[in-house]
């Protein structure tokens, strides 16, 4: 296993709190002060971010797992 903080950022005025954040295609939750960091699997991941009216946010990740800590920095773009 191995931790990975999620970071969302978007245009100064956008809300991010309703961001959907997927796993390999499966939603884990909406961006949160909770859901900062995921707990996943070693090995490779598709992390997707997608908000209303904004450009869907798809990058693979490799997941190192314990004990490295890694962090993705999402900025999201208006459509």
């Amino acid at each position: 296993m191995g931790n990975l903080e999620v970071y969302v950022t978007a245009p100064q005025g956008v809300d991010v709190h309703p961001a959907r954040i997927c796993v390999d295609g499966v939603f884990v939750g909406n961006v949160s002060q909770d859901l900062p960091v995921l707990y996943l699997k070693r090995g490779k991941h598709t992390i997707t971010v997608e908000l209303s009216a904004m450009k869907i946010y798809e990058q693979q990740i490799s997941i190192l797992g314990d004990p490295n800590h890694q962090f993705l920095d999402v900025t999201l773009e208006t459509k």
